[in-house]
Order: structure tokens, then sequence, then C-alpha cells
């Protein structure tokens, strides 16, 4: 996901604030409740740019992933904001 795209969608949500450090604070949240970063960055759209260590990454994590999913589920959103 684009920053500018998470930016829009708060944007259209009525939230004033922008997304800088977004993917700091899911990384963070994720680590924090038991999540590898490879799921994380999954999570995040990111894509494995060593293509030797891609070669041999055949999962999607998709269990993980859904695990993942059903955490967030559980969260109020929209997610309060502080400074």
């Amino acid at each position: 996901m684009r920053e500018r795209t998470l930016s829009s969608a708060m944007r259209n949500a009525g939230v004033d604030a922008v997304p800088h450090g977004f993917r700091t604070s899911l990384q963070t949240y994720l680590a924090e409740h038991g999540y590898s970063r490879e799921v994380a960055e999954r999570a995040l759209g990111h894509v494995e740019l060593n293509q030797a260590v891609a070669a041999y990454a055949r999962t999607d994590l998709e269990q993980r992933r859904e695990a993942m999913e059903e955490l967030g589920a559980g969260l109020p959103w929209p997610m309060p904001i502080s400074c």
C-alpha cells in the first residue's frame, strides 16, 4: 500500500492526521503479537527484492495472514489517534 493510498483513505474517513509511521506501528504491533517480520512485510504488500530468497519463498503465509486479519478484526475501528 502506498502512503498516498492511506492518506486518501484517512482523509475520506474524516481523520485529521497523516499516516507517517503507520508501517512502523503496524510492524511493531504485529511483532508484539507474535507475528514474524515476513508476515508483517506481506501484510504491508512488500515483495522480496532479493531474487535468491524470493525464488525459495513458496508460501503465501495464508494461515498466518488469516489469523492476523482476525487479530485486526478485534480492534476498534477507526483506531483512536494519539499525538
